[in-house]
Parts: C-alpha cells; structure tokens; sequence
C-alpha cells in the first residue's frame, strides 16, 4: 500500500510541477535518494525551482513546528514544498481524541485560532489557521484497528 500511495503522490506532484504548455526546460524532474536503511526518497523540481520532497518512512524532515508529529508516532510518509505545505501522515496506539486534544493544544500555542471541528463515528476532523502568520493546519484522525490513523496537511497562504 505505501508503494501505491507513493507513487500517487509522486504522480500527482508531476502533473502539478509540470503545468501546460511546457517544454522541455519546464519537464518535472525526479531525483531518487537510498537510504542506508533501505528507504527510499524523492524530489521532484520543476523547470521554475518548485520542489516537492517525498520523504522516507520514519522520516519526518520539513515539518514544521505548529505541525509536530505525535508523540510515538510510526511515520509513513511525509510530503513537503518548502515554503507552501505539506503533509505528514503516521499511525499511532492513541486514540483519534488523544491525538486531536494535542493538536488543539499545539496549534493554540502557535497562535492559531480553530477553523472547522467534525467528528463522526469513526473520524474526527480539525482545522486551525494563524491569519496573522498565514499558516493553516488541517488533521484527521481516523480509527485503524487497535490505533489511529493520521493526517496531518500545513500551508502557508
């Protein structure tokens, strides 16, 4: 499932870095990185600089800090373009509440004030945003067996 999920990601970020009407100094490129432990990364940079980094399980690089990983966490992908967002997503033991309550409580103290808190029965939703900052913060929980399952998106505006 993280090769698929990879792979649309890196699809996705392609066509988005690509734009219309390019040509060929304007190609999306795609540079891999192996790791020691045997994970891989990627960036992908389009012809005008914009990068869009793919990092490797367990490796939570470029998140920032009004966006911490939970505590524990077990990192599976962590997508970031500096300067514009990113997205991390892990799995934990807490539960969705838990995980939500210390994202609440971070995003207080970065100054962000809430945007949007849903829930159902197995998912809980929350969104906050610093205007001042331009920076926003969406993370939904969702219930995976004996754990929670997260994703946490950041942005600047």
């Amino acid at each position: 499932m993280h090769r698929s999920v990879l792979a649309l990601v890196l699809s996705v970020a392609a066509i988005g870095l690509s734009g219309c009407g390019r040509n060929d100094d304007d190609a999306a490129k795609v540079v891999s990185e192996n790791h020691s432990d045997g994970s891989q990364g990627y960036t992908v940079t389009d012809g005008h600089g914009t990068k869009v980094t793919v990092n490797a399980p367990g490796d939570a690089s470029g998140v920032p800090s009004y966006a911490p990983i939970y505590p524990g966490a077990s990192i599976e992908t962590t997508v970031n373009a500096p300067g514009k967002g990113g997205m991390v997503t892990f799995q934990t033991t807490a539960s969705r509440e838990t995980v939500i309550a210390f994202y609440k409580k971070s995003a207080a103290s970065s100054g962000m004030q809430d945007v949007v808190n849903m829930a159902s029965e197995h998912m809980t939703s929350y969104s906050a945003a610093n205007e001042k900052a331009k920076q926003g913060l969406t993370v939904v929980a969702v219930d995976a067996g004996n754990g929670t399952h997260v994703q946490v998106n950041w942005g600047t505006n």
